[in-house]
């Protein structure tokens, strides 16, 4: 059996050489002839060089897409921090919001109720704390099944 290789089938096979794609006896095969025909070494060389610089691409390139990525996953913290903040804030004005409608709606307040709003001003910050940690709870839980609903779609 003659195991001379023909340069065009070095030369089909050289891109699954560089790549290292070929079997163990086609490795040996390719390697003796490359080691005797300068004109297959030189085209070995060509496709050793493009596949090195296609590697350098792709890595510059995944770099490129990385950095995105964690720009994108940056701006969603920031803004789901935002939004959690706004709607704590959100959340205080609820009792101060009830408080004054009710106060409009009776046209004012008395005398004996400014005396009590002023003993009991703590319980109303009490209040204004409570219900915003209630709403920025809800934003994020919210948030939360937003992002595990799009990670399910996804897959």
């Amino acid at each position: 059996m003659n195991r001379d290789l023909p340069c065009a089938v070095v030369r089909d096979v050289a891109p699954l050489y560089v790549e290292d794609l070929v079997a163990g006896e086609t490795r040996a095969l390719v390697e003796e002839h490359l080691a005797g025909c300068e004109g297959c070494r030189e085209q070995y060389a060509i496709y050793q060089e493009e596949m090195e610089e296609e590697t350098h691409v792709n890595r510059e390139q995944n770099a490129v897409e990385v950095d995105y990525m964690k720009k994108i996953r940056a701006y969603q913290r920031e803004n789901m921090i935002l939004g959690a903040i706004v709607s704590f804030f959100l959340g205080l004005f609820i009792p101060v919001a009830l408080v004054g409608f009710s106060v409009i709606a009776n046209g004012g307040m008395e005398a004996y109720q400014w005396a009590r709003l002023q003993v009991a001003w703590h319980i109303g910050i009490l209040r204004m704390v409570e219900s915003g940690a209630i709403v920025c709870a809800l934003y994020l839980g919210a948030n939360y099944l937003l992002k595990r609903r799009r990670i399910k779609k996804a897959k």
